[in-house]
């Protein structure tokens, strides 16, 4: 870049830089009195603009809220005539409602108030004759159930010949005697636990046989257990007198007849009894008895002889002290000792519950009749229990005589139940009609009458005309009816009490009524004048009102309006803004912000939009004309930068003549060329786009240079803004002397190449050669650029 500076100022110069810059400062000396003005006119125009804005956004704001302000207010009236409408309509059906049944309700009252009247004077009588009904109901009843218990005995029985069910009745009875003892009896030795201890005694053979068979038996048991006791002490090893120890001690096996002996005398006692008694005996020393005895030899035993006596002695049937082996015969006494206590226990248990038995018969002061039943032939289990046979004789016998006469106790029950029945009907509705119905019409009359004092129902039903539905009504129903209390009652729920509970509400309404329509009148005369006439009201208008809707959209609308008020009062008119803290209006507003335009008088709402537009436009205008001016001067400046350009690419084309004409070659047969391009910093294009974009026509869609330079103030300012936007430049330090060069829009390049077209850098010498070759052409070029003169400068012969 440096070498192709220096080559631009050797063949160009910089007579032109200067000459440029010259006129450049001419340019702005002309200026000089007006960047004031224009600077300042930029700030009026840009408060002014500000301005317009708050003011245009205000403006909008106005207007949106009048728009709301009068859809809301319009909508309120609306729905005011509405609600007028439908409260009427509402408030005429209702009283309709209301006095029909007040008109109806009073005539049934005035029937009750009869059947009250008529019931009150046959009261005594009925009641006397209900009396006599119900005696005589309650004796047929009682001889109908007696009746209906006999016709269930047959049932049961299955017997309908009276004679029959008489000797049934006696044979049960005697059956269900025996089995209600036996079932008690038996129950008390069940819970006893000695149900089956006496089912297997003699006792059930009678009184004698079971004591016999009961005496027997406790001996035997107490035998067994006196000898079971001595076997004890015989087995007992630890007893220093039991005779099996005795055994032991000797240290020998027994032979069969000496174990026969000591298992024939083993219950004998070895000391002398205290008491002796016959046929008692003893064993003191046993070795006495077993020294040599005197045995006389049978085929299952012996004779023994006891000094004259003889006794027989069975062999032993299990030999046990037939061995060495002592502890053989130890474990075998254990064993045998160990099912002795059971079989003693066993022994005593029975003992004990036959005593037990025997206490609890001897208890029993019946049990001579108990013991005889159990003898009779009729097995317990076999007795069918009949639970209509449980009753005592007489009572068995009125169920007879009311079985022989049953067709006439049933006619005299049903005709006694059907007079009852009639009787009780009429005394029941009597004291209902007395004691409830009477009590109930007098309180609603008394409602009614307190509720009507004072009322001006019948002032509202002639205004709004309302009278009572003149279709007849009906009592058919109520004189008809078995409960008249009920009845009433029921009417007064379905038919009455809806519409005379509509009393308070139509009051109520006819408040609401009254309210609104003096509401209505009130908002018809505010709705201001210059808002549209109030549409005609459609009475079948069914759309559901939107007050609320419109209400909340205006008071939107004004919060807006409000706000934006402020916000310019606080920028602009913050030292006056007492003056709008009541009223924000909108006129006085711009007569105070712009005093300089409406000058004290106050404007219409839709003309200060277009005074300050007209502001604007003078001051634009007056701008505009000095732009314009600065444009033409910058335009001129600019031209004359750009046929310098042209000039120079001119003398480049000469130069290159000169290079490439005759025998202008250096050593090699090469040829010098200079190069010229545009240049990528500064394109000169920019110049003829600054030409062509100033004379153009504004276009909305594609404005001209002159309209984004005109904030621009100084020349100097819109020169390099005018070079950044046509070459869409973000260099920011771009100067004007830059702009002004017109070396600095193209570049020169040096080249040398041989016949072939091939570069070449050259020796030394062809490098001087070069720049000779230069300089010739130079001086050639600059003694030939004026025409119709000699020339001064260097010339080659031929």
């Amino acid at each position: 870049t440096s070498n192709s500076n220096n080559l631009k100022q050797f063949i160009f110069g910089t007579e032109k830089i200067k000459e440029n810059r010259k006129k450049y400062e001419d340019a702005l000396k002309d200026f000089t009195d007006t960047i004031f003005n224009y600077n300042q006119n930029l700030n009026t125009i840009k408060i002014l603009t500000d301005k317009e804005k708050a003011l245009s956004t205000l403006y909008g704001h106005l207007k949106n809220r009048q728009i709301t302000e009068q859809e809301y207010r319009q909508e309120e009236i609306l729905d005011l005539r509405q609600q007028t409408s439908q409260l009427s309509k509402q408030l005429h059906d209702n009283l309709t409602h209301y006095l029909t049944a007040r008109q109806n309700f009073g005539k049934l009252m005035e029937q009750a108030d009869k059947d009250i009247a008529k019931a009150r004077e046959e009261e005594p009588l009925i009641e006397q004759q209900t009396k006599r009904a119900l005696e005589d109901y309650t004796l047929q009843s009682y001889e109908n159930k007696i009746l209906e218990k006999a016709i269930t005995l047959q049932k049961q029985t299955g017997l309908t010949d009276l004679r029959e069910l008489t000797r049934f009745y006696t044979q049960y009875q005697q059956s269900w005697k025996r089995h209600t003892l036996l079932t008690t009896f038996e129950k008390e030795l069940q819970q006893k636990d000695l149900l089956d201890s006496f089912l297997h005694s003699e006792w059930t053979k009678g009184y004698e046989a079971g004591l016999q068979a009961f005496l027997q038996h406790t001996e035997a048991l107490r035998n067994e257990l006196e000898i079971g006791q001595s076997l004890q002490q015989f087995s007992d090893l630890d007893n220093p007198d039991s005779l099996a120890r005795w055994a032991l001690s000797l240290h020998r096996p027994l032979n069969r007849a000496e174990e026969s002996l000591i298992i024939h005398f083993q219950d004998l006692k070895r000391h002398k009894p205290i008491s002796p008694k016959a046929r008692n005996r003893y064993l003191p020393h046993p070795e006495e008895l077993f020294n040599h005895p005197t045995l006389e030899q049978e085929e299952h035993g012996f004779w023994i002889n006891l000094q004259g006596v003889r006794e027989f002695v069975s062999y032993s049937s299990h030999p046990v002290f037939n061995t060495d082996d002592q502890s053989r015969i130890e474990d075998y006494f254990r064993q045998y000792s160990t099912d002795l206590k059971k079989r003693m226990e066993r022994i005593t248990q029975e003992l004990r519950q036959q005593m037990r038995l025997k206490e609890h018969l001897s208890s029993l002061s019946n049990l001579n009749e108990i013991l005889t039943l159990y003898q009779s032939a009729e097995p317990q289990n076999e007795f069918r229990e009949i639970p209509a046979l449980h009753i005592l004789q007489n009572e068995f016998d009125h169920y007879i005589r009311n079985l022989q006469r049953q067709s006439s106790i049933e006619k005299e029950y049903q005709q006694a139940c059907r007079l009852y029945k009639d009787y009780e009907s009429r005394q029941t509705e009597i004291k209902t009609l007395l004691n409830k119905l009477a009590p109930k019409v007098e309180r609603f009359r008394e409602e009614l009458k307190n509720s009507e004092s004072g009322t001006t129902i019948p002032q509202i039903a002639r205004k709004l005309s309302a009278t009572a539905s003149p279709e007849e009504y009906e009592l058919s129903f109520y004189l008809d009816a078995d409960d008249k209390n009920e009845c009433f009652q029921d009417e007064y729920n379905l038919t009455f009490r809806e519409n005379l509970l509509l009393y308070p509400r139509i009051l109520t309404d006819w408040e609401s009524l009254q309210r609104i329509e003096e509401e209505l009148k009130v908002k018809q005369n505010a709705y201001p004048a210059d808002f549209p006439p109030l549409p005609d009201w459609d009475i079948s208008r069914t759309a559901p009102a939107r007050t609320a809707e419109k209400k909340e959209a205006f008071h939107k609308a004004d919060t807006v309006y409000i706000t934006q008020f402020d916000f310019i009062v606080d920028t602009y008119l913050s030292s006056q803004s007492y003056k709008f803290q009541t009223f924000r209006d909108f006129r006085e507003l711009s007569m105070n912000l712009l005093p300089e335009i409406f000058q004290g008088e106050e404007p219409l709402e839709n003309e200060v939009i277009e005074a300050i537009e007209k502001q604007l436009k003078r001051i634009n205008d007056k701008n505009r004309e000095l732009n314009d001016k600065k444009i033409e001067k910058i335009s001129r400046i600019l031209e004359d930068v750009w046929n310098q350009i042209s000039q120079q690419r001119e003398l480049v084309r000469r130069i290159n003549r000169f290079f490439h004409s005759g025998e202008k070659t250096i050593t090699g047969n090469n040829r010098l060329n200079l190069e010229c391009t545009n240049s990528t910093l500064f394109p000169p294009e920019w110049l003829n786009k600054f030409q062509d974009s100033t004379g153009t026509q504004f276009d909305l869609f594609n404005p001209s240079i002159k309209d984004k330079l005109v904030d621009d103030i100084s020349i100097g300012e819109k020169l390099i803004h005018a070079f950044q936007e046509l070459t869409h430049s973000k260099k920011e330090k771009v100067r004007i002397d830059d702009l002004l060069n017109p070396n600095n829009y193209l570049e020169l390049k040096l080249i040398m190449h041989n016949d072939k077209g091939k570069s070449n850098k050259g020796s030394t010498g062809q490098t001087y050669a070069a720049i000779a070759l230069l300089c010739i052409a130079r001086l050639t070029i600059i003694g030939n650029q004026k025409q119709g003169k000699a020339n001064t400068g260097l010339r080659f012969m031929p």
